[in-house]
């Protein structure tokens, strides 16, 4: 298996270090670009349709409301749908809100999924711009002025934002919290250079109402609606961008099981939405985000097979170590040396270690461009490496899901 297992690693090394040096480069290229806009004001006065569904919300929803009364654009309007909720979020929100003219609750009985309540809000929202955004998340009270600068043109359907965790109360929940900071913040505006952005996150997203319309909305059939309708947009030929200085902060589920069924289902559906749009994979008319998407997954199906093939090794290693030791009475330290000659290690722990020190300093750098202090994330910078092999549990976990078929649980 030793050729196998050195093919393996010498594709998943090439394709890991050709992105990881790309995604540097890139950073040091953009570098001045990332705030692009940051002091510019809203040329015009458009309005603004929030919406915000909520399902069984009533631990967090308060807070979103409170969120959202302190938002300073002044042309606007906040409509909450609440689907179907079997607890108190309709409550909640409809004494959170009364008398408050800019506010309004549409209070469906029955459950229709996250997907058909935001259409529902498309269809009775009045703004020229669209915020979609989750009933668990809470907004900067500038967020609007800061995001509508970046509509300069026609072609820009949609603009994300940098998406924090918050309020990160376990270890998980900080090193998400850097996982957020590098990959829904800092990586969506580097892609956004390249017209490659491949999802618009649901805690917050800004849409042109008249590209939402002439879409069709989100699909009611995806169990990731937000990264299904990234593909749409990019197929009708509208560009998404990300404004890096504007946030959302996210509630994350409190245990990993519930963080697990979370995972399963946007893996599963980033699975099915790109077989739902092959189509447009590897199709030049696409631009860049047709080759982006695949060779995404590629890395991901590649390290997958490494980190079985490693994981299936070192057992077997050990376990031979282990039955030789029986002749020494498992007397381990008897005959134990270190060697300190990096040659000892081989080649293909020297590209190992070369790969980790990619990511390290992409971490760090990252890091600094998002405008964190080092000293404030030191347990989730330690230790964001490591969720390398949760992410293959994720990722197992997702393939198995569409495999085996039948309905993704939503939570």
């Amino acid at each position: 298996m030793n050729p196998i297992y050195n093919l393996i690693v010498y594709m998943v090394w090439f394709a890991s270090s050709y992105y990881m040096i790309f995604l540097v480069l890139s950073m040091i290229v953009y570098k001045n670009e990332l705030y692009r806009h940051e002091n510019k004001s809203v040329d015009q006065n458009p309005f603004v349709s929030f919406i915000i569904p909520a399902y069984n919300e009533q631990e967090d929803v308060l807070d979103t409301v409170e969120s959202l009364k302190k938002v300073t654009y002044e042309n606007i309007e906040f409509i909450f749908l609440n689907d179907g909720s079997s607890d108190n979020t309709a409550q909640i929100i409809s004494k959170a809100i009364d008398n408050l003219p800019k506010f309004r609750l549409i209070d469906n009985k029955i459950n229709k999924g996250k997907a058909a309540t935001l259409n529902q809000g498309i269809e009775v929202a009045k703004g020229e711009f669209i915020a979609c955004m989750d009933a668990d998340s809470v907004v900067e009270p500038s967020i609007v002025e800061k995001v509508l600068p970046f509509f300069d043109t026609k072609k820009v359907g949609a603009v994300t934002v940098s998406v924090e965790v918050n309020n990160p109360k376990t270890l998980l929940h900080k090193i998400i919290s850097i996982e957020f900071s590098l990959g829904l913040s800092l990586l969506l505006r580097l892609f956004s250079f390249l017209d490659s952005v491949f999802v618009t996150p649901g805690p917050f997203s800004v849409y042109r109402s008249s590209v939402l319309k002439e879409i069709g909305g989100f699909d009611i059939n995806n169990v990731t609606e937000d990264h299904e309708i990234a593909f749409r947009i990019h197929k009708a030929g509208y560009k998404i961008t990300n404004c890096l200085h504007a946030k959302v902060y996210t509630t994350l589920p409190d245990t990993f099981k519930e963080i697990y069924v979370q995972r399963n289902r946007w893996y599963s559906g980033s699975i099915l939405t790109m077989i739902q749009h092959k189509k447009m994979l590897l199709n030049p008319k696409h631009g860049l985000f047709a080759f982006f998407i695949p060779f995404n997954m590629f890395l991901i199906v590649s390290s997958i097979l490494l980190f079985t093939a490693t994981t299936y090794l070192s057992f077997s290693r050990l376990i031979r170590e282990l039955l030789y030791y029986r002749y020494t009475n498992f007397n381990f330290f008897n005959n134990w040396t270190f060697d300190y000659s990096l040659l000892y290690y081989g080649r293909i722990n020297l590209l190992g270690i070369t790969m980790s020190l990619f990511v390290v300093f992409f971490m760090f750098y990252g890091i600094y461009l998002v405008r964190k202090r080092y000293r404030d994330h030191k347990l989730g910078l330690f230790l964001f490496p490591f969720f390398f092999i949760l992410y293959q549990i994720f990722w197992y976990g997702a393939f198995y899901s569409v495999l085996k078929g039948g309905k993704i649980k939503w939570r």
